[in-house]
């Protein structure tokens, strides 16, 4: 197997375990106390349709109120609220709304709320005050594609991992920096 199969690999694993842990993080989060200490599952109705929404699901977090923000493979991002009725709505944020582009392949919330969509070809965006504001190479990430990205909560960084390298957005600074390979990192992508 050659060097760039074994990235695509490593690299398709990485994305899956990111998943799996949303998707775990969201079980758990439905979890509630039950009698003497045991767990009960409550039922969780997320009405989610995918001919309507997405069949593809690529990234998921919480923000800070604890509405879950979905990353699709070609429909944008997905936000949850609660419904008059206490089901949950929908809401879609797409490219007429500012976002970058609809491939988003990771996503996640900084300490301050800003939600963090990582694309395909695009770089980032990110929501803040009620509007997209987009990050693309020259401006923002190193790389165009955004594999996966965390929130340092410690540090108040938001990192990256990009076709390029890694980059680390300072979030009390407002200060972009990269690593590539030239500090050390054995590949970029």
């Amino acid at each position: 197997m050659s060097w760039s199969s074994w990235r695509s690999l490593a690299s398709t694993a990485v994305s899956f375990l990111v998943l799996a842990t949303g998707f775990l993080q969201l079980l758990l989060s439905v979890l509630v106390g039950g009698e003497a200490g045991k767990p009960t599952v409550r039922s969780l109705a997320i009405n989610w349709d995918p001919q309507k929404q997405a069949a593809f699901i690529t990234s998921l977090c919480r923000d800070r109120a604890g509405e879950l923000w979905v990353g699709t493979e070609d429909q944008g991002i997905w936000c949850s609220s609660r419904g008059a009725n206490g089901g949950t709505e929908w809401q879609r944020h797409g490219t007429a709304d500012g976002l970058a582009e609809t491939h988003v392949y990771a996503i996640a919330c900084d300490g301050s709320g800003r939600i963090w969509a990582g694309h395909a070809s695009c770089g980032v965006s990110v929501f803040a005050g009620g509007s997209w504001h987009r990050y693309d190479i020259d401006r923002g990430p190193l790389g165009e594609r955004v594999y996966d990205l965390a929130y340092d909560p410690q540090g108040d960084a938001v990192w990256m991992a990009t076709n390029a390298g890694l980059t680390r957005y300072d979030c009390a600074a407002g200060i972009w920096s990269h690593i590539t390979r030239a500090d050390g990192l054995p590949g970029e992508a």
